[in-house]
């Protein structure tokens, strides 16, 4: 007896060009969480697997969970209706997992939190230029065993973007990889050409601020998740300095801790639209104050 459960999610966006790296370590991680939901709920698993399939403008993520008793005990304990309702249970904590709401036995499981950032990119072929949105995948994981899912999601796969990609993980950590060349993908999904919009109203200026880390990243083409007293936004870390002291192991980092830094604003709106848009660069870090919450346990995450 076997049983499935499948969770799709898609994104979609004609036109768009889609950024392939932090998708597969979110899979990675994904999976990994799963596997400790499966081992806490005492679900033997056969298989968990992901599969990525990309057409122009959008991506699916199927991840399936096959469940098999192990024993003649296994089976005899729990009839078709209990393992189906406990793989949905185990459904629902993937599903959950962004959130701190998944308690057994006073015990965090885990936190997956998934950030959705679109980013516009000029790519020129041929003399032709045209306007991609890139879609950039932010995740931050919490719980036990967070640090090695961190491990992963801080050192994605760089097989770059591809068109057509299958990804299968396996339980010994192995990541099989097929996928076409990173060019077809622009060639079959490149949009019309825009035309640029002219930043009106402009302001440029730096300020003093004292920010909650929310989750970090050593790619640089993402940004450290802050918050300030008044909101939560995503700033790029631009200290190399401190940069480099985090790679040598000098600074550690908690979930809430606390960073006195100087931080690049830029605002601008562009011609046509009112809504104001902001670009976040923290250009130096002073101090930073690990600030674990009082009375509970909090992993580390750098």
């Amino acid at each position: 007896m076997s049983t499935q459960v499948r969770l799709n999610i898609t994104y979609e966006q004609d036109g768009h060009a889609l950024s392939l790296p932090n998708t597969i370590s979110a899979l990675i991680a994904a999976r990994d969480l799963v596997a400790m939901g499966l081992r806490e709920y005492k679900i033997p698993v056969d298989q968990v697997s992901e599969r990525v399939e990309l057409e122009p403008g959008s991506f699916d993520i199927a991840l399936v969970l096959e469940a098999i008793p192990t024993s003649a005990v296994g089976l005899f304990a729990m009839g078709p209706d209990e393992w189906t309702k406990s793989l949905r249970d185990v459904r629902l904590f993937v599903l959950e997992a962004g959130k701190w709401a998944k308690l057994v036995q006073g015990k965090v499981l885990g936190e997956l939190e998934v950030k959705l950032e679109d980013d516009e990119a000029i790519v020129e072929t041929e003399g032709k230029t045209s306007r991609f949105r890139k879609r950039h995948l932010e995740v931050f994981a919490k719980g036990r065993k967070a640090d090695k899912l961190l491990d992963r999601l801080l050192n994605p796969v760089n097989e770059g973007e591809a068109f057509t990609l299958k990804l299968d993980a396996h339980e010994d950590g192995t990541v099989k990889l097929d996928s076409t060349a990173a060019e077809t993908l622009h060639e079959r999904v490149a949009p019309k050409p825009l035309l640029e919009a002219e930043p009106v109203g402009e302001t440029d200026k730096v300020v003093e601020e004292t920010l909650r880390l929310r989750s970090a990243t050593f790619d640089p083409d993402l940004t450290w998740r802050v918050a300030s007293d008044v909101a939560e936004f995503g700033a790029k870390v631009a200290d190399q300095d401190f940069l480099d002291r985090v790679q040598r192991g000098e600074v550690t980092f908690r979930a809430g801790d606390e960073l006195d830094v100087d931080m690049r604003v830029r605002t601008w709106t562009e011609d046509g639209s009112s809504k104001t848009r902001f670009e976040r660069t923290i250009t130096k870090v002073r101090d930073h104050r690990n600030v674990p919450p009082a009375g509970e346990h909090v992993d580390r995450i750098v």
